[in-house]
């Protein structure tokens, strides 16, 4: 790797307590055999966004420049629907300044040489829409994704590519 195996592992356990879950994540399905092929991408789709989140800014907004909008969020909500209705909207809310998954899957990819991320992802280098349209039918069951969702060959060579991206993260961090 052109670097010190000292510093590699300082590095691997200064930082491994922000990333213990992820990469216990990433690790579970890099070594486990004859899944079903769906669910390994959605766990490597986790393991990749878990990676994200513990490594880099996933904002859009500086949180107190985002609390007026979700003031404003908030106080446009009917008093006149269901107490349920209400705690589901406020839920989503909460995640008001958080960045979609494509930003973090994006932001991810920048963080590998233009080379590599050729390599890995294929094309010009960027994680392919349909990804996120499969992680989101199979998370949401969004009917508006199905279309553009993996299936056969396609969702085994995403999966291989996911594969050897969340390696070269981890070898990168």
């Amino acid at each position: 790797m052109g670097v010190e195996l000292g510093t590699v592992l300082s590095k691997w356990f200064a930082a491994y307590d922000t990333i213990a879950i992820p990469s216990q994540l990433a690790l579970s399905i890099l070594n486990s055999h004859d899944l079903w092929l769906h669910v390994e991408f959605l766990t490597l789709m986790q393991a990749l966004e878990g990676f994200h989140r513990a490594t880099m800014a996933g904002l859009y907004a500086a949180p107190e420049v985002c609390e007026d909008i979700r003031k404003a969020l908030s106080n446009a909500i009917p008093q006149d629907i269901s107490s349920d209705h209400k705690d589901a909207l406020r839920a989503r809310i909460k995640f008001v300044n958080e960045v979609s998954l494509r930003k973090r899957l994006d932001g991810l990819a920048e963080r590998l040489p233009m080379l590599l991320r050729r390599k890995i992802l294929g094309g010009d280098g960027t994680e392919p829409r349909n990804w996120i349209d499969t992680r989101n039918y199979y998370t949401h069951w969004d009917e508006d994704s199905r279309a553009s969702v993996l299936v056969g060959v396609e969702m085994h060579q995403a999966h291989v590519r996911m594969r050897h991206l969340v390696r070269a993260l981890y070898l990168d961090l």
